[in-house]
């Protein structure tokens, strides 16, 4: 049985209790969850599972709901500051009521530890009430442009893993430096623990064409401002694609929308790593394009590259050709 690096690590606290946070995100999140649920349950590891909403995901819908009401931009800096009060206040509590019972603790993966997300509250409220536990941080995307991430590790005592999906996250923890304490390593996303046989694909009949609508976008994809859409749309045109569904399938209903988009779908362009993820494992034509940062890329070349349907497409615009994978 080849193991990699997160398995090992599981494995070595497979006795343990492990209290694991999911910070409640999008649909690519769910997906990453999912996977790693999936792998502890194989380990026989016994968890228990506080999720909760972080700052940025309440306060986006009241920003949403105050722009809409026109309040002015001081009004709305206020509702921020109470907001990531508020939110830091429920996890302190939650955390503490069951991290009693936890030996580690394990951070879903993803990537909102670094500079685009900055949701650095999750980290530092892990180390900060669990002084007692180890702290797994699952397979993330790291960047920064301002934070010298070994920072909030000054003064920890517990031992902490902190697990890379790709390379260029990797040599970029690997060039800082961190307290003895705190170890770097690489391993494969979560949402690849899953396999075909946790979904239902069908021979699909469109393209499915998922921009991404939020702060990660970088790609010109020319065909109509579809960052505003809110709901999906089947559109019928000769150029630039013949039978499409285009927009944001993150602002589907529900998890099970999403993968049946997927599902049903022939081939599929997009920004978004984990549309990619789930069209890689179903075996759909996927052809997965740059995000702001090297994540989409890093993720292609460290995984997605061997599964032999899936291109990486090296352009900021998109044209709509079809082209061969």
């Amino acid at each position: 049985m080849n193991l990699d690096e997160f398995e090992e690590i599981l494995l070595q606290h497979q006795q343990h209790k492990f209290l694991v946070v999911d910070p409640l995100g999008g649909k690519g999140d769910q997906l990453i969850y999912l996977g790693m649920e999936r792998k502890l349950k194989e380990l026989d590891i016994n968890y228990t599972v506080l999720r909760y909403k972080t700052a940025h995901a309440r306060f986006y819908k009241i920003k949403k709901m105050l722009s809409s009401l026109h309040f002015l931009e001081s009004s709305t800096k206020t509702f921020e500051q109470i907001t990531d009060a508020t939110c830091d206040l429920i996890y302190k509590k939650l955390s503490k009521l069951r991290a009693g019972f936890a030996d580690v603790v394990l951070l879903r993966g993803g990537a909102y530890l670094n500079d685009v997300w900055k949701e650095y509250k999750i980290l530092e409220n892990a180390i900060r009430d669990n002084p007692n536990c180890n702290i797994i941080v699952a397979p993330q995307s790291f960047f920064f442009n301002t934070t010298y991430f070994p920072e909030f590790f000054e003064n920890t005592m517990q031992e902490i893993d902190l697990f890379c999906r790709e390379r260029y996250s990797y040599n970029l923890l690997c060039s800082m430096n961190f307290p003895e304490n705190v170890h770097i390593h690489l391993s494969h996303d979560t949402a690849l623990y899953l396999s075909k046989d946790d979904f239902n694909p069908q021979n699909g009949s469109y393209d499915l064409i998922c921009p991404r609508g939020d702060r990660e976008s970088v790609v010109d994809w020319r065909i109509q401002d579809l960052s505003k859409q809110k709901n999906m749309e089947l559109i019928n045109s000769e150029q630039p694609v013949n039978k499409a569904i285009v927009g944001d399938i993150d602002l589907v209903t529900d998890f099970q929308a999403f993968a049946n988009l997927i599902e049903n779908s022939k081939r599929v362009y997009t920004d978004r790593l984990h549309v990619a993820i789930l069209s890689a494992i179903l075996g759909k034509d996927t052809l997965l394009y740059p995000n702001i940062y090297h994540k989409n890329r890093g993720v292609y070349e460290f995984s997605l590259h061997k599964f032999p349907n899936v291109r990486f497409v090296d352009s900021l615009t998109f044209l709509g050709q079809k082209v061969p994978v």
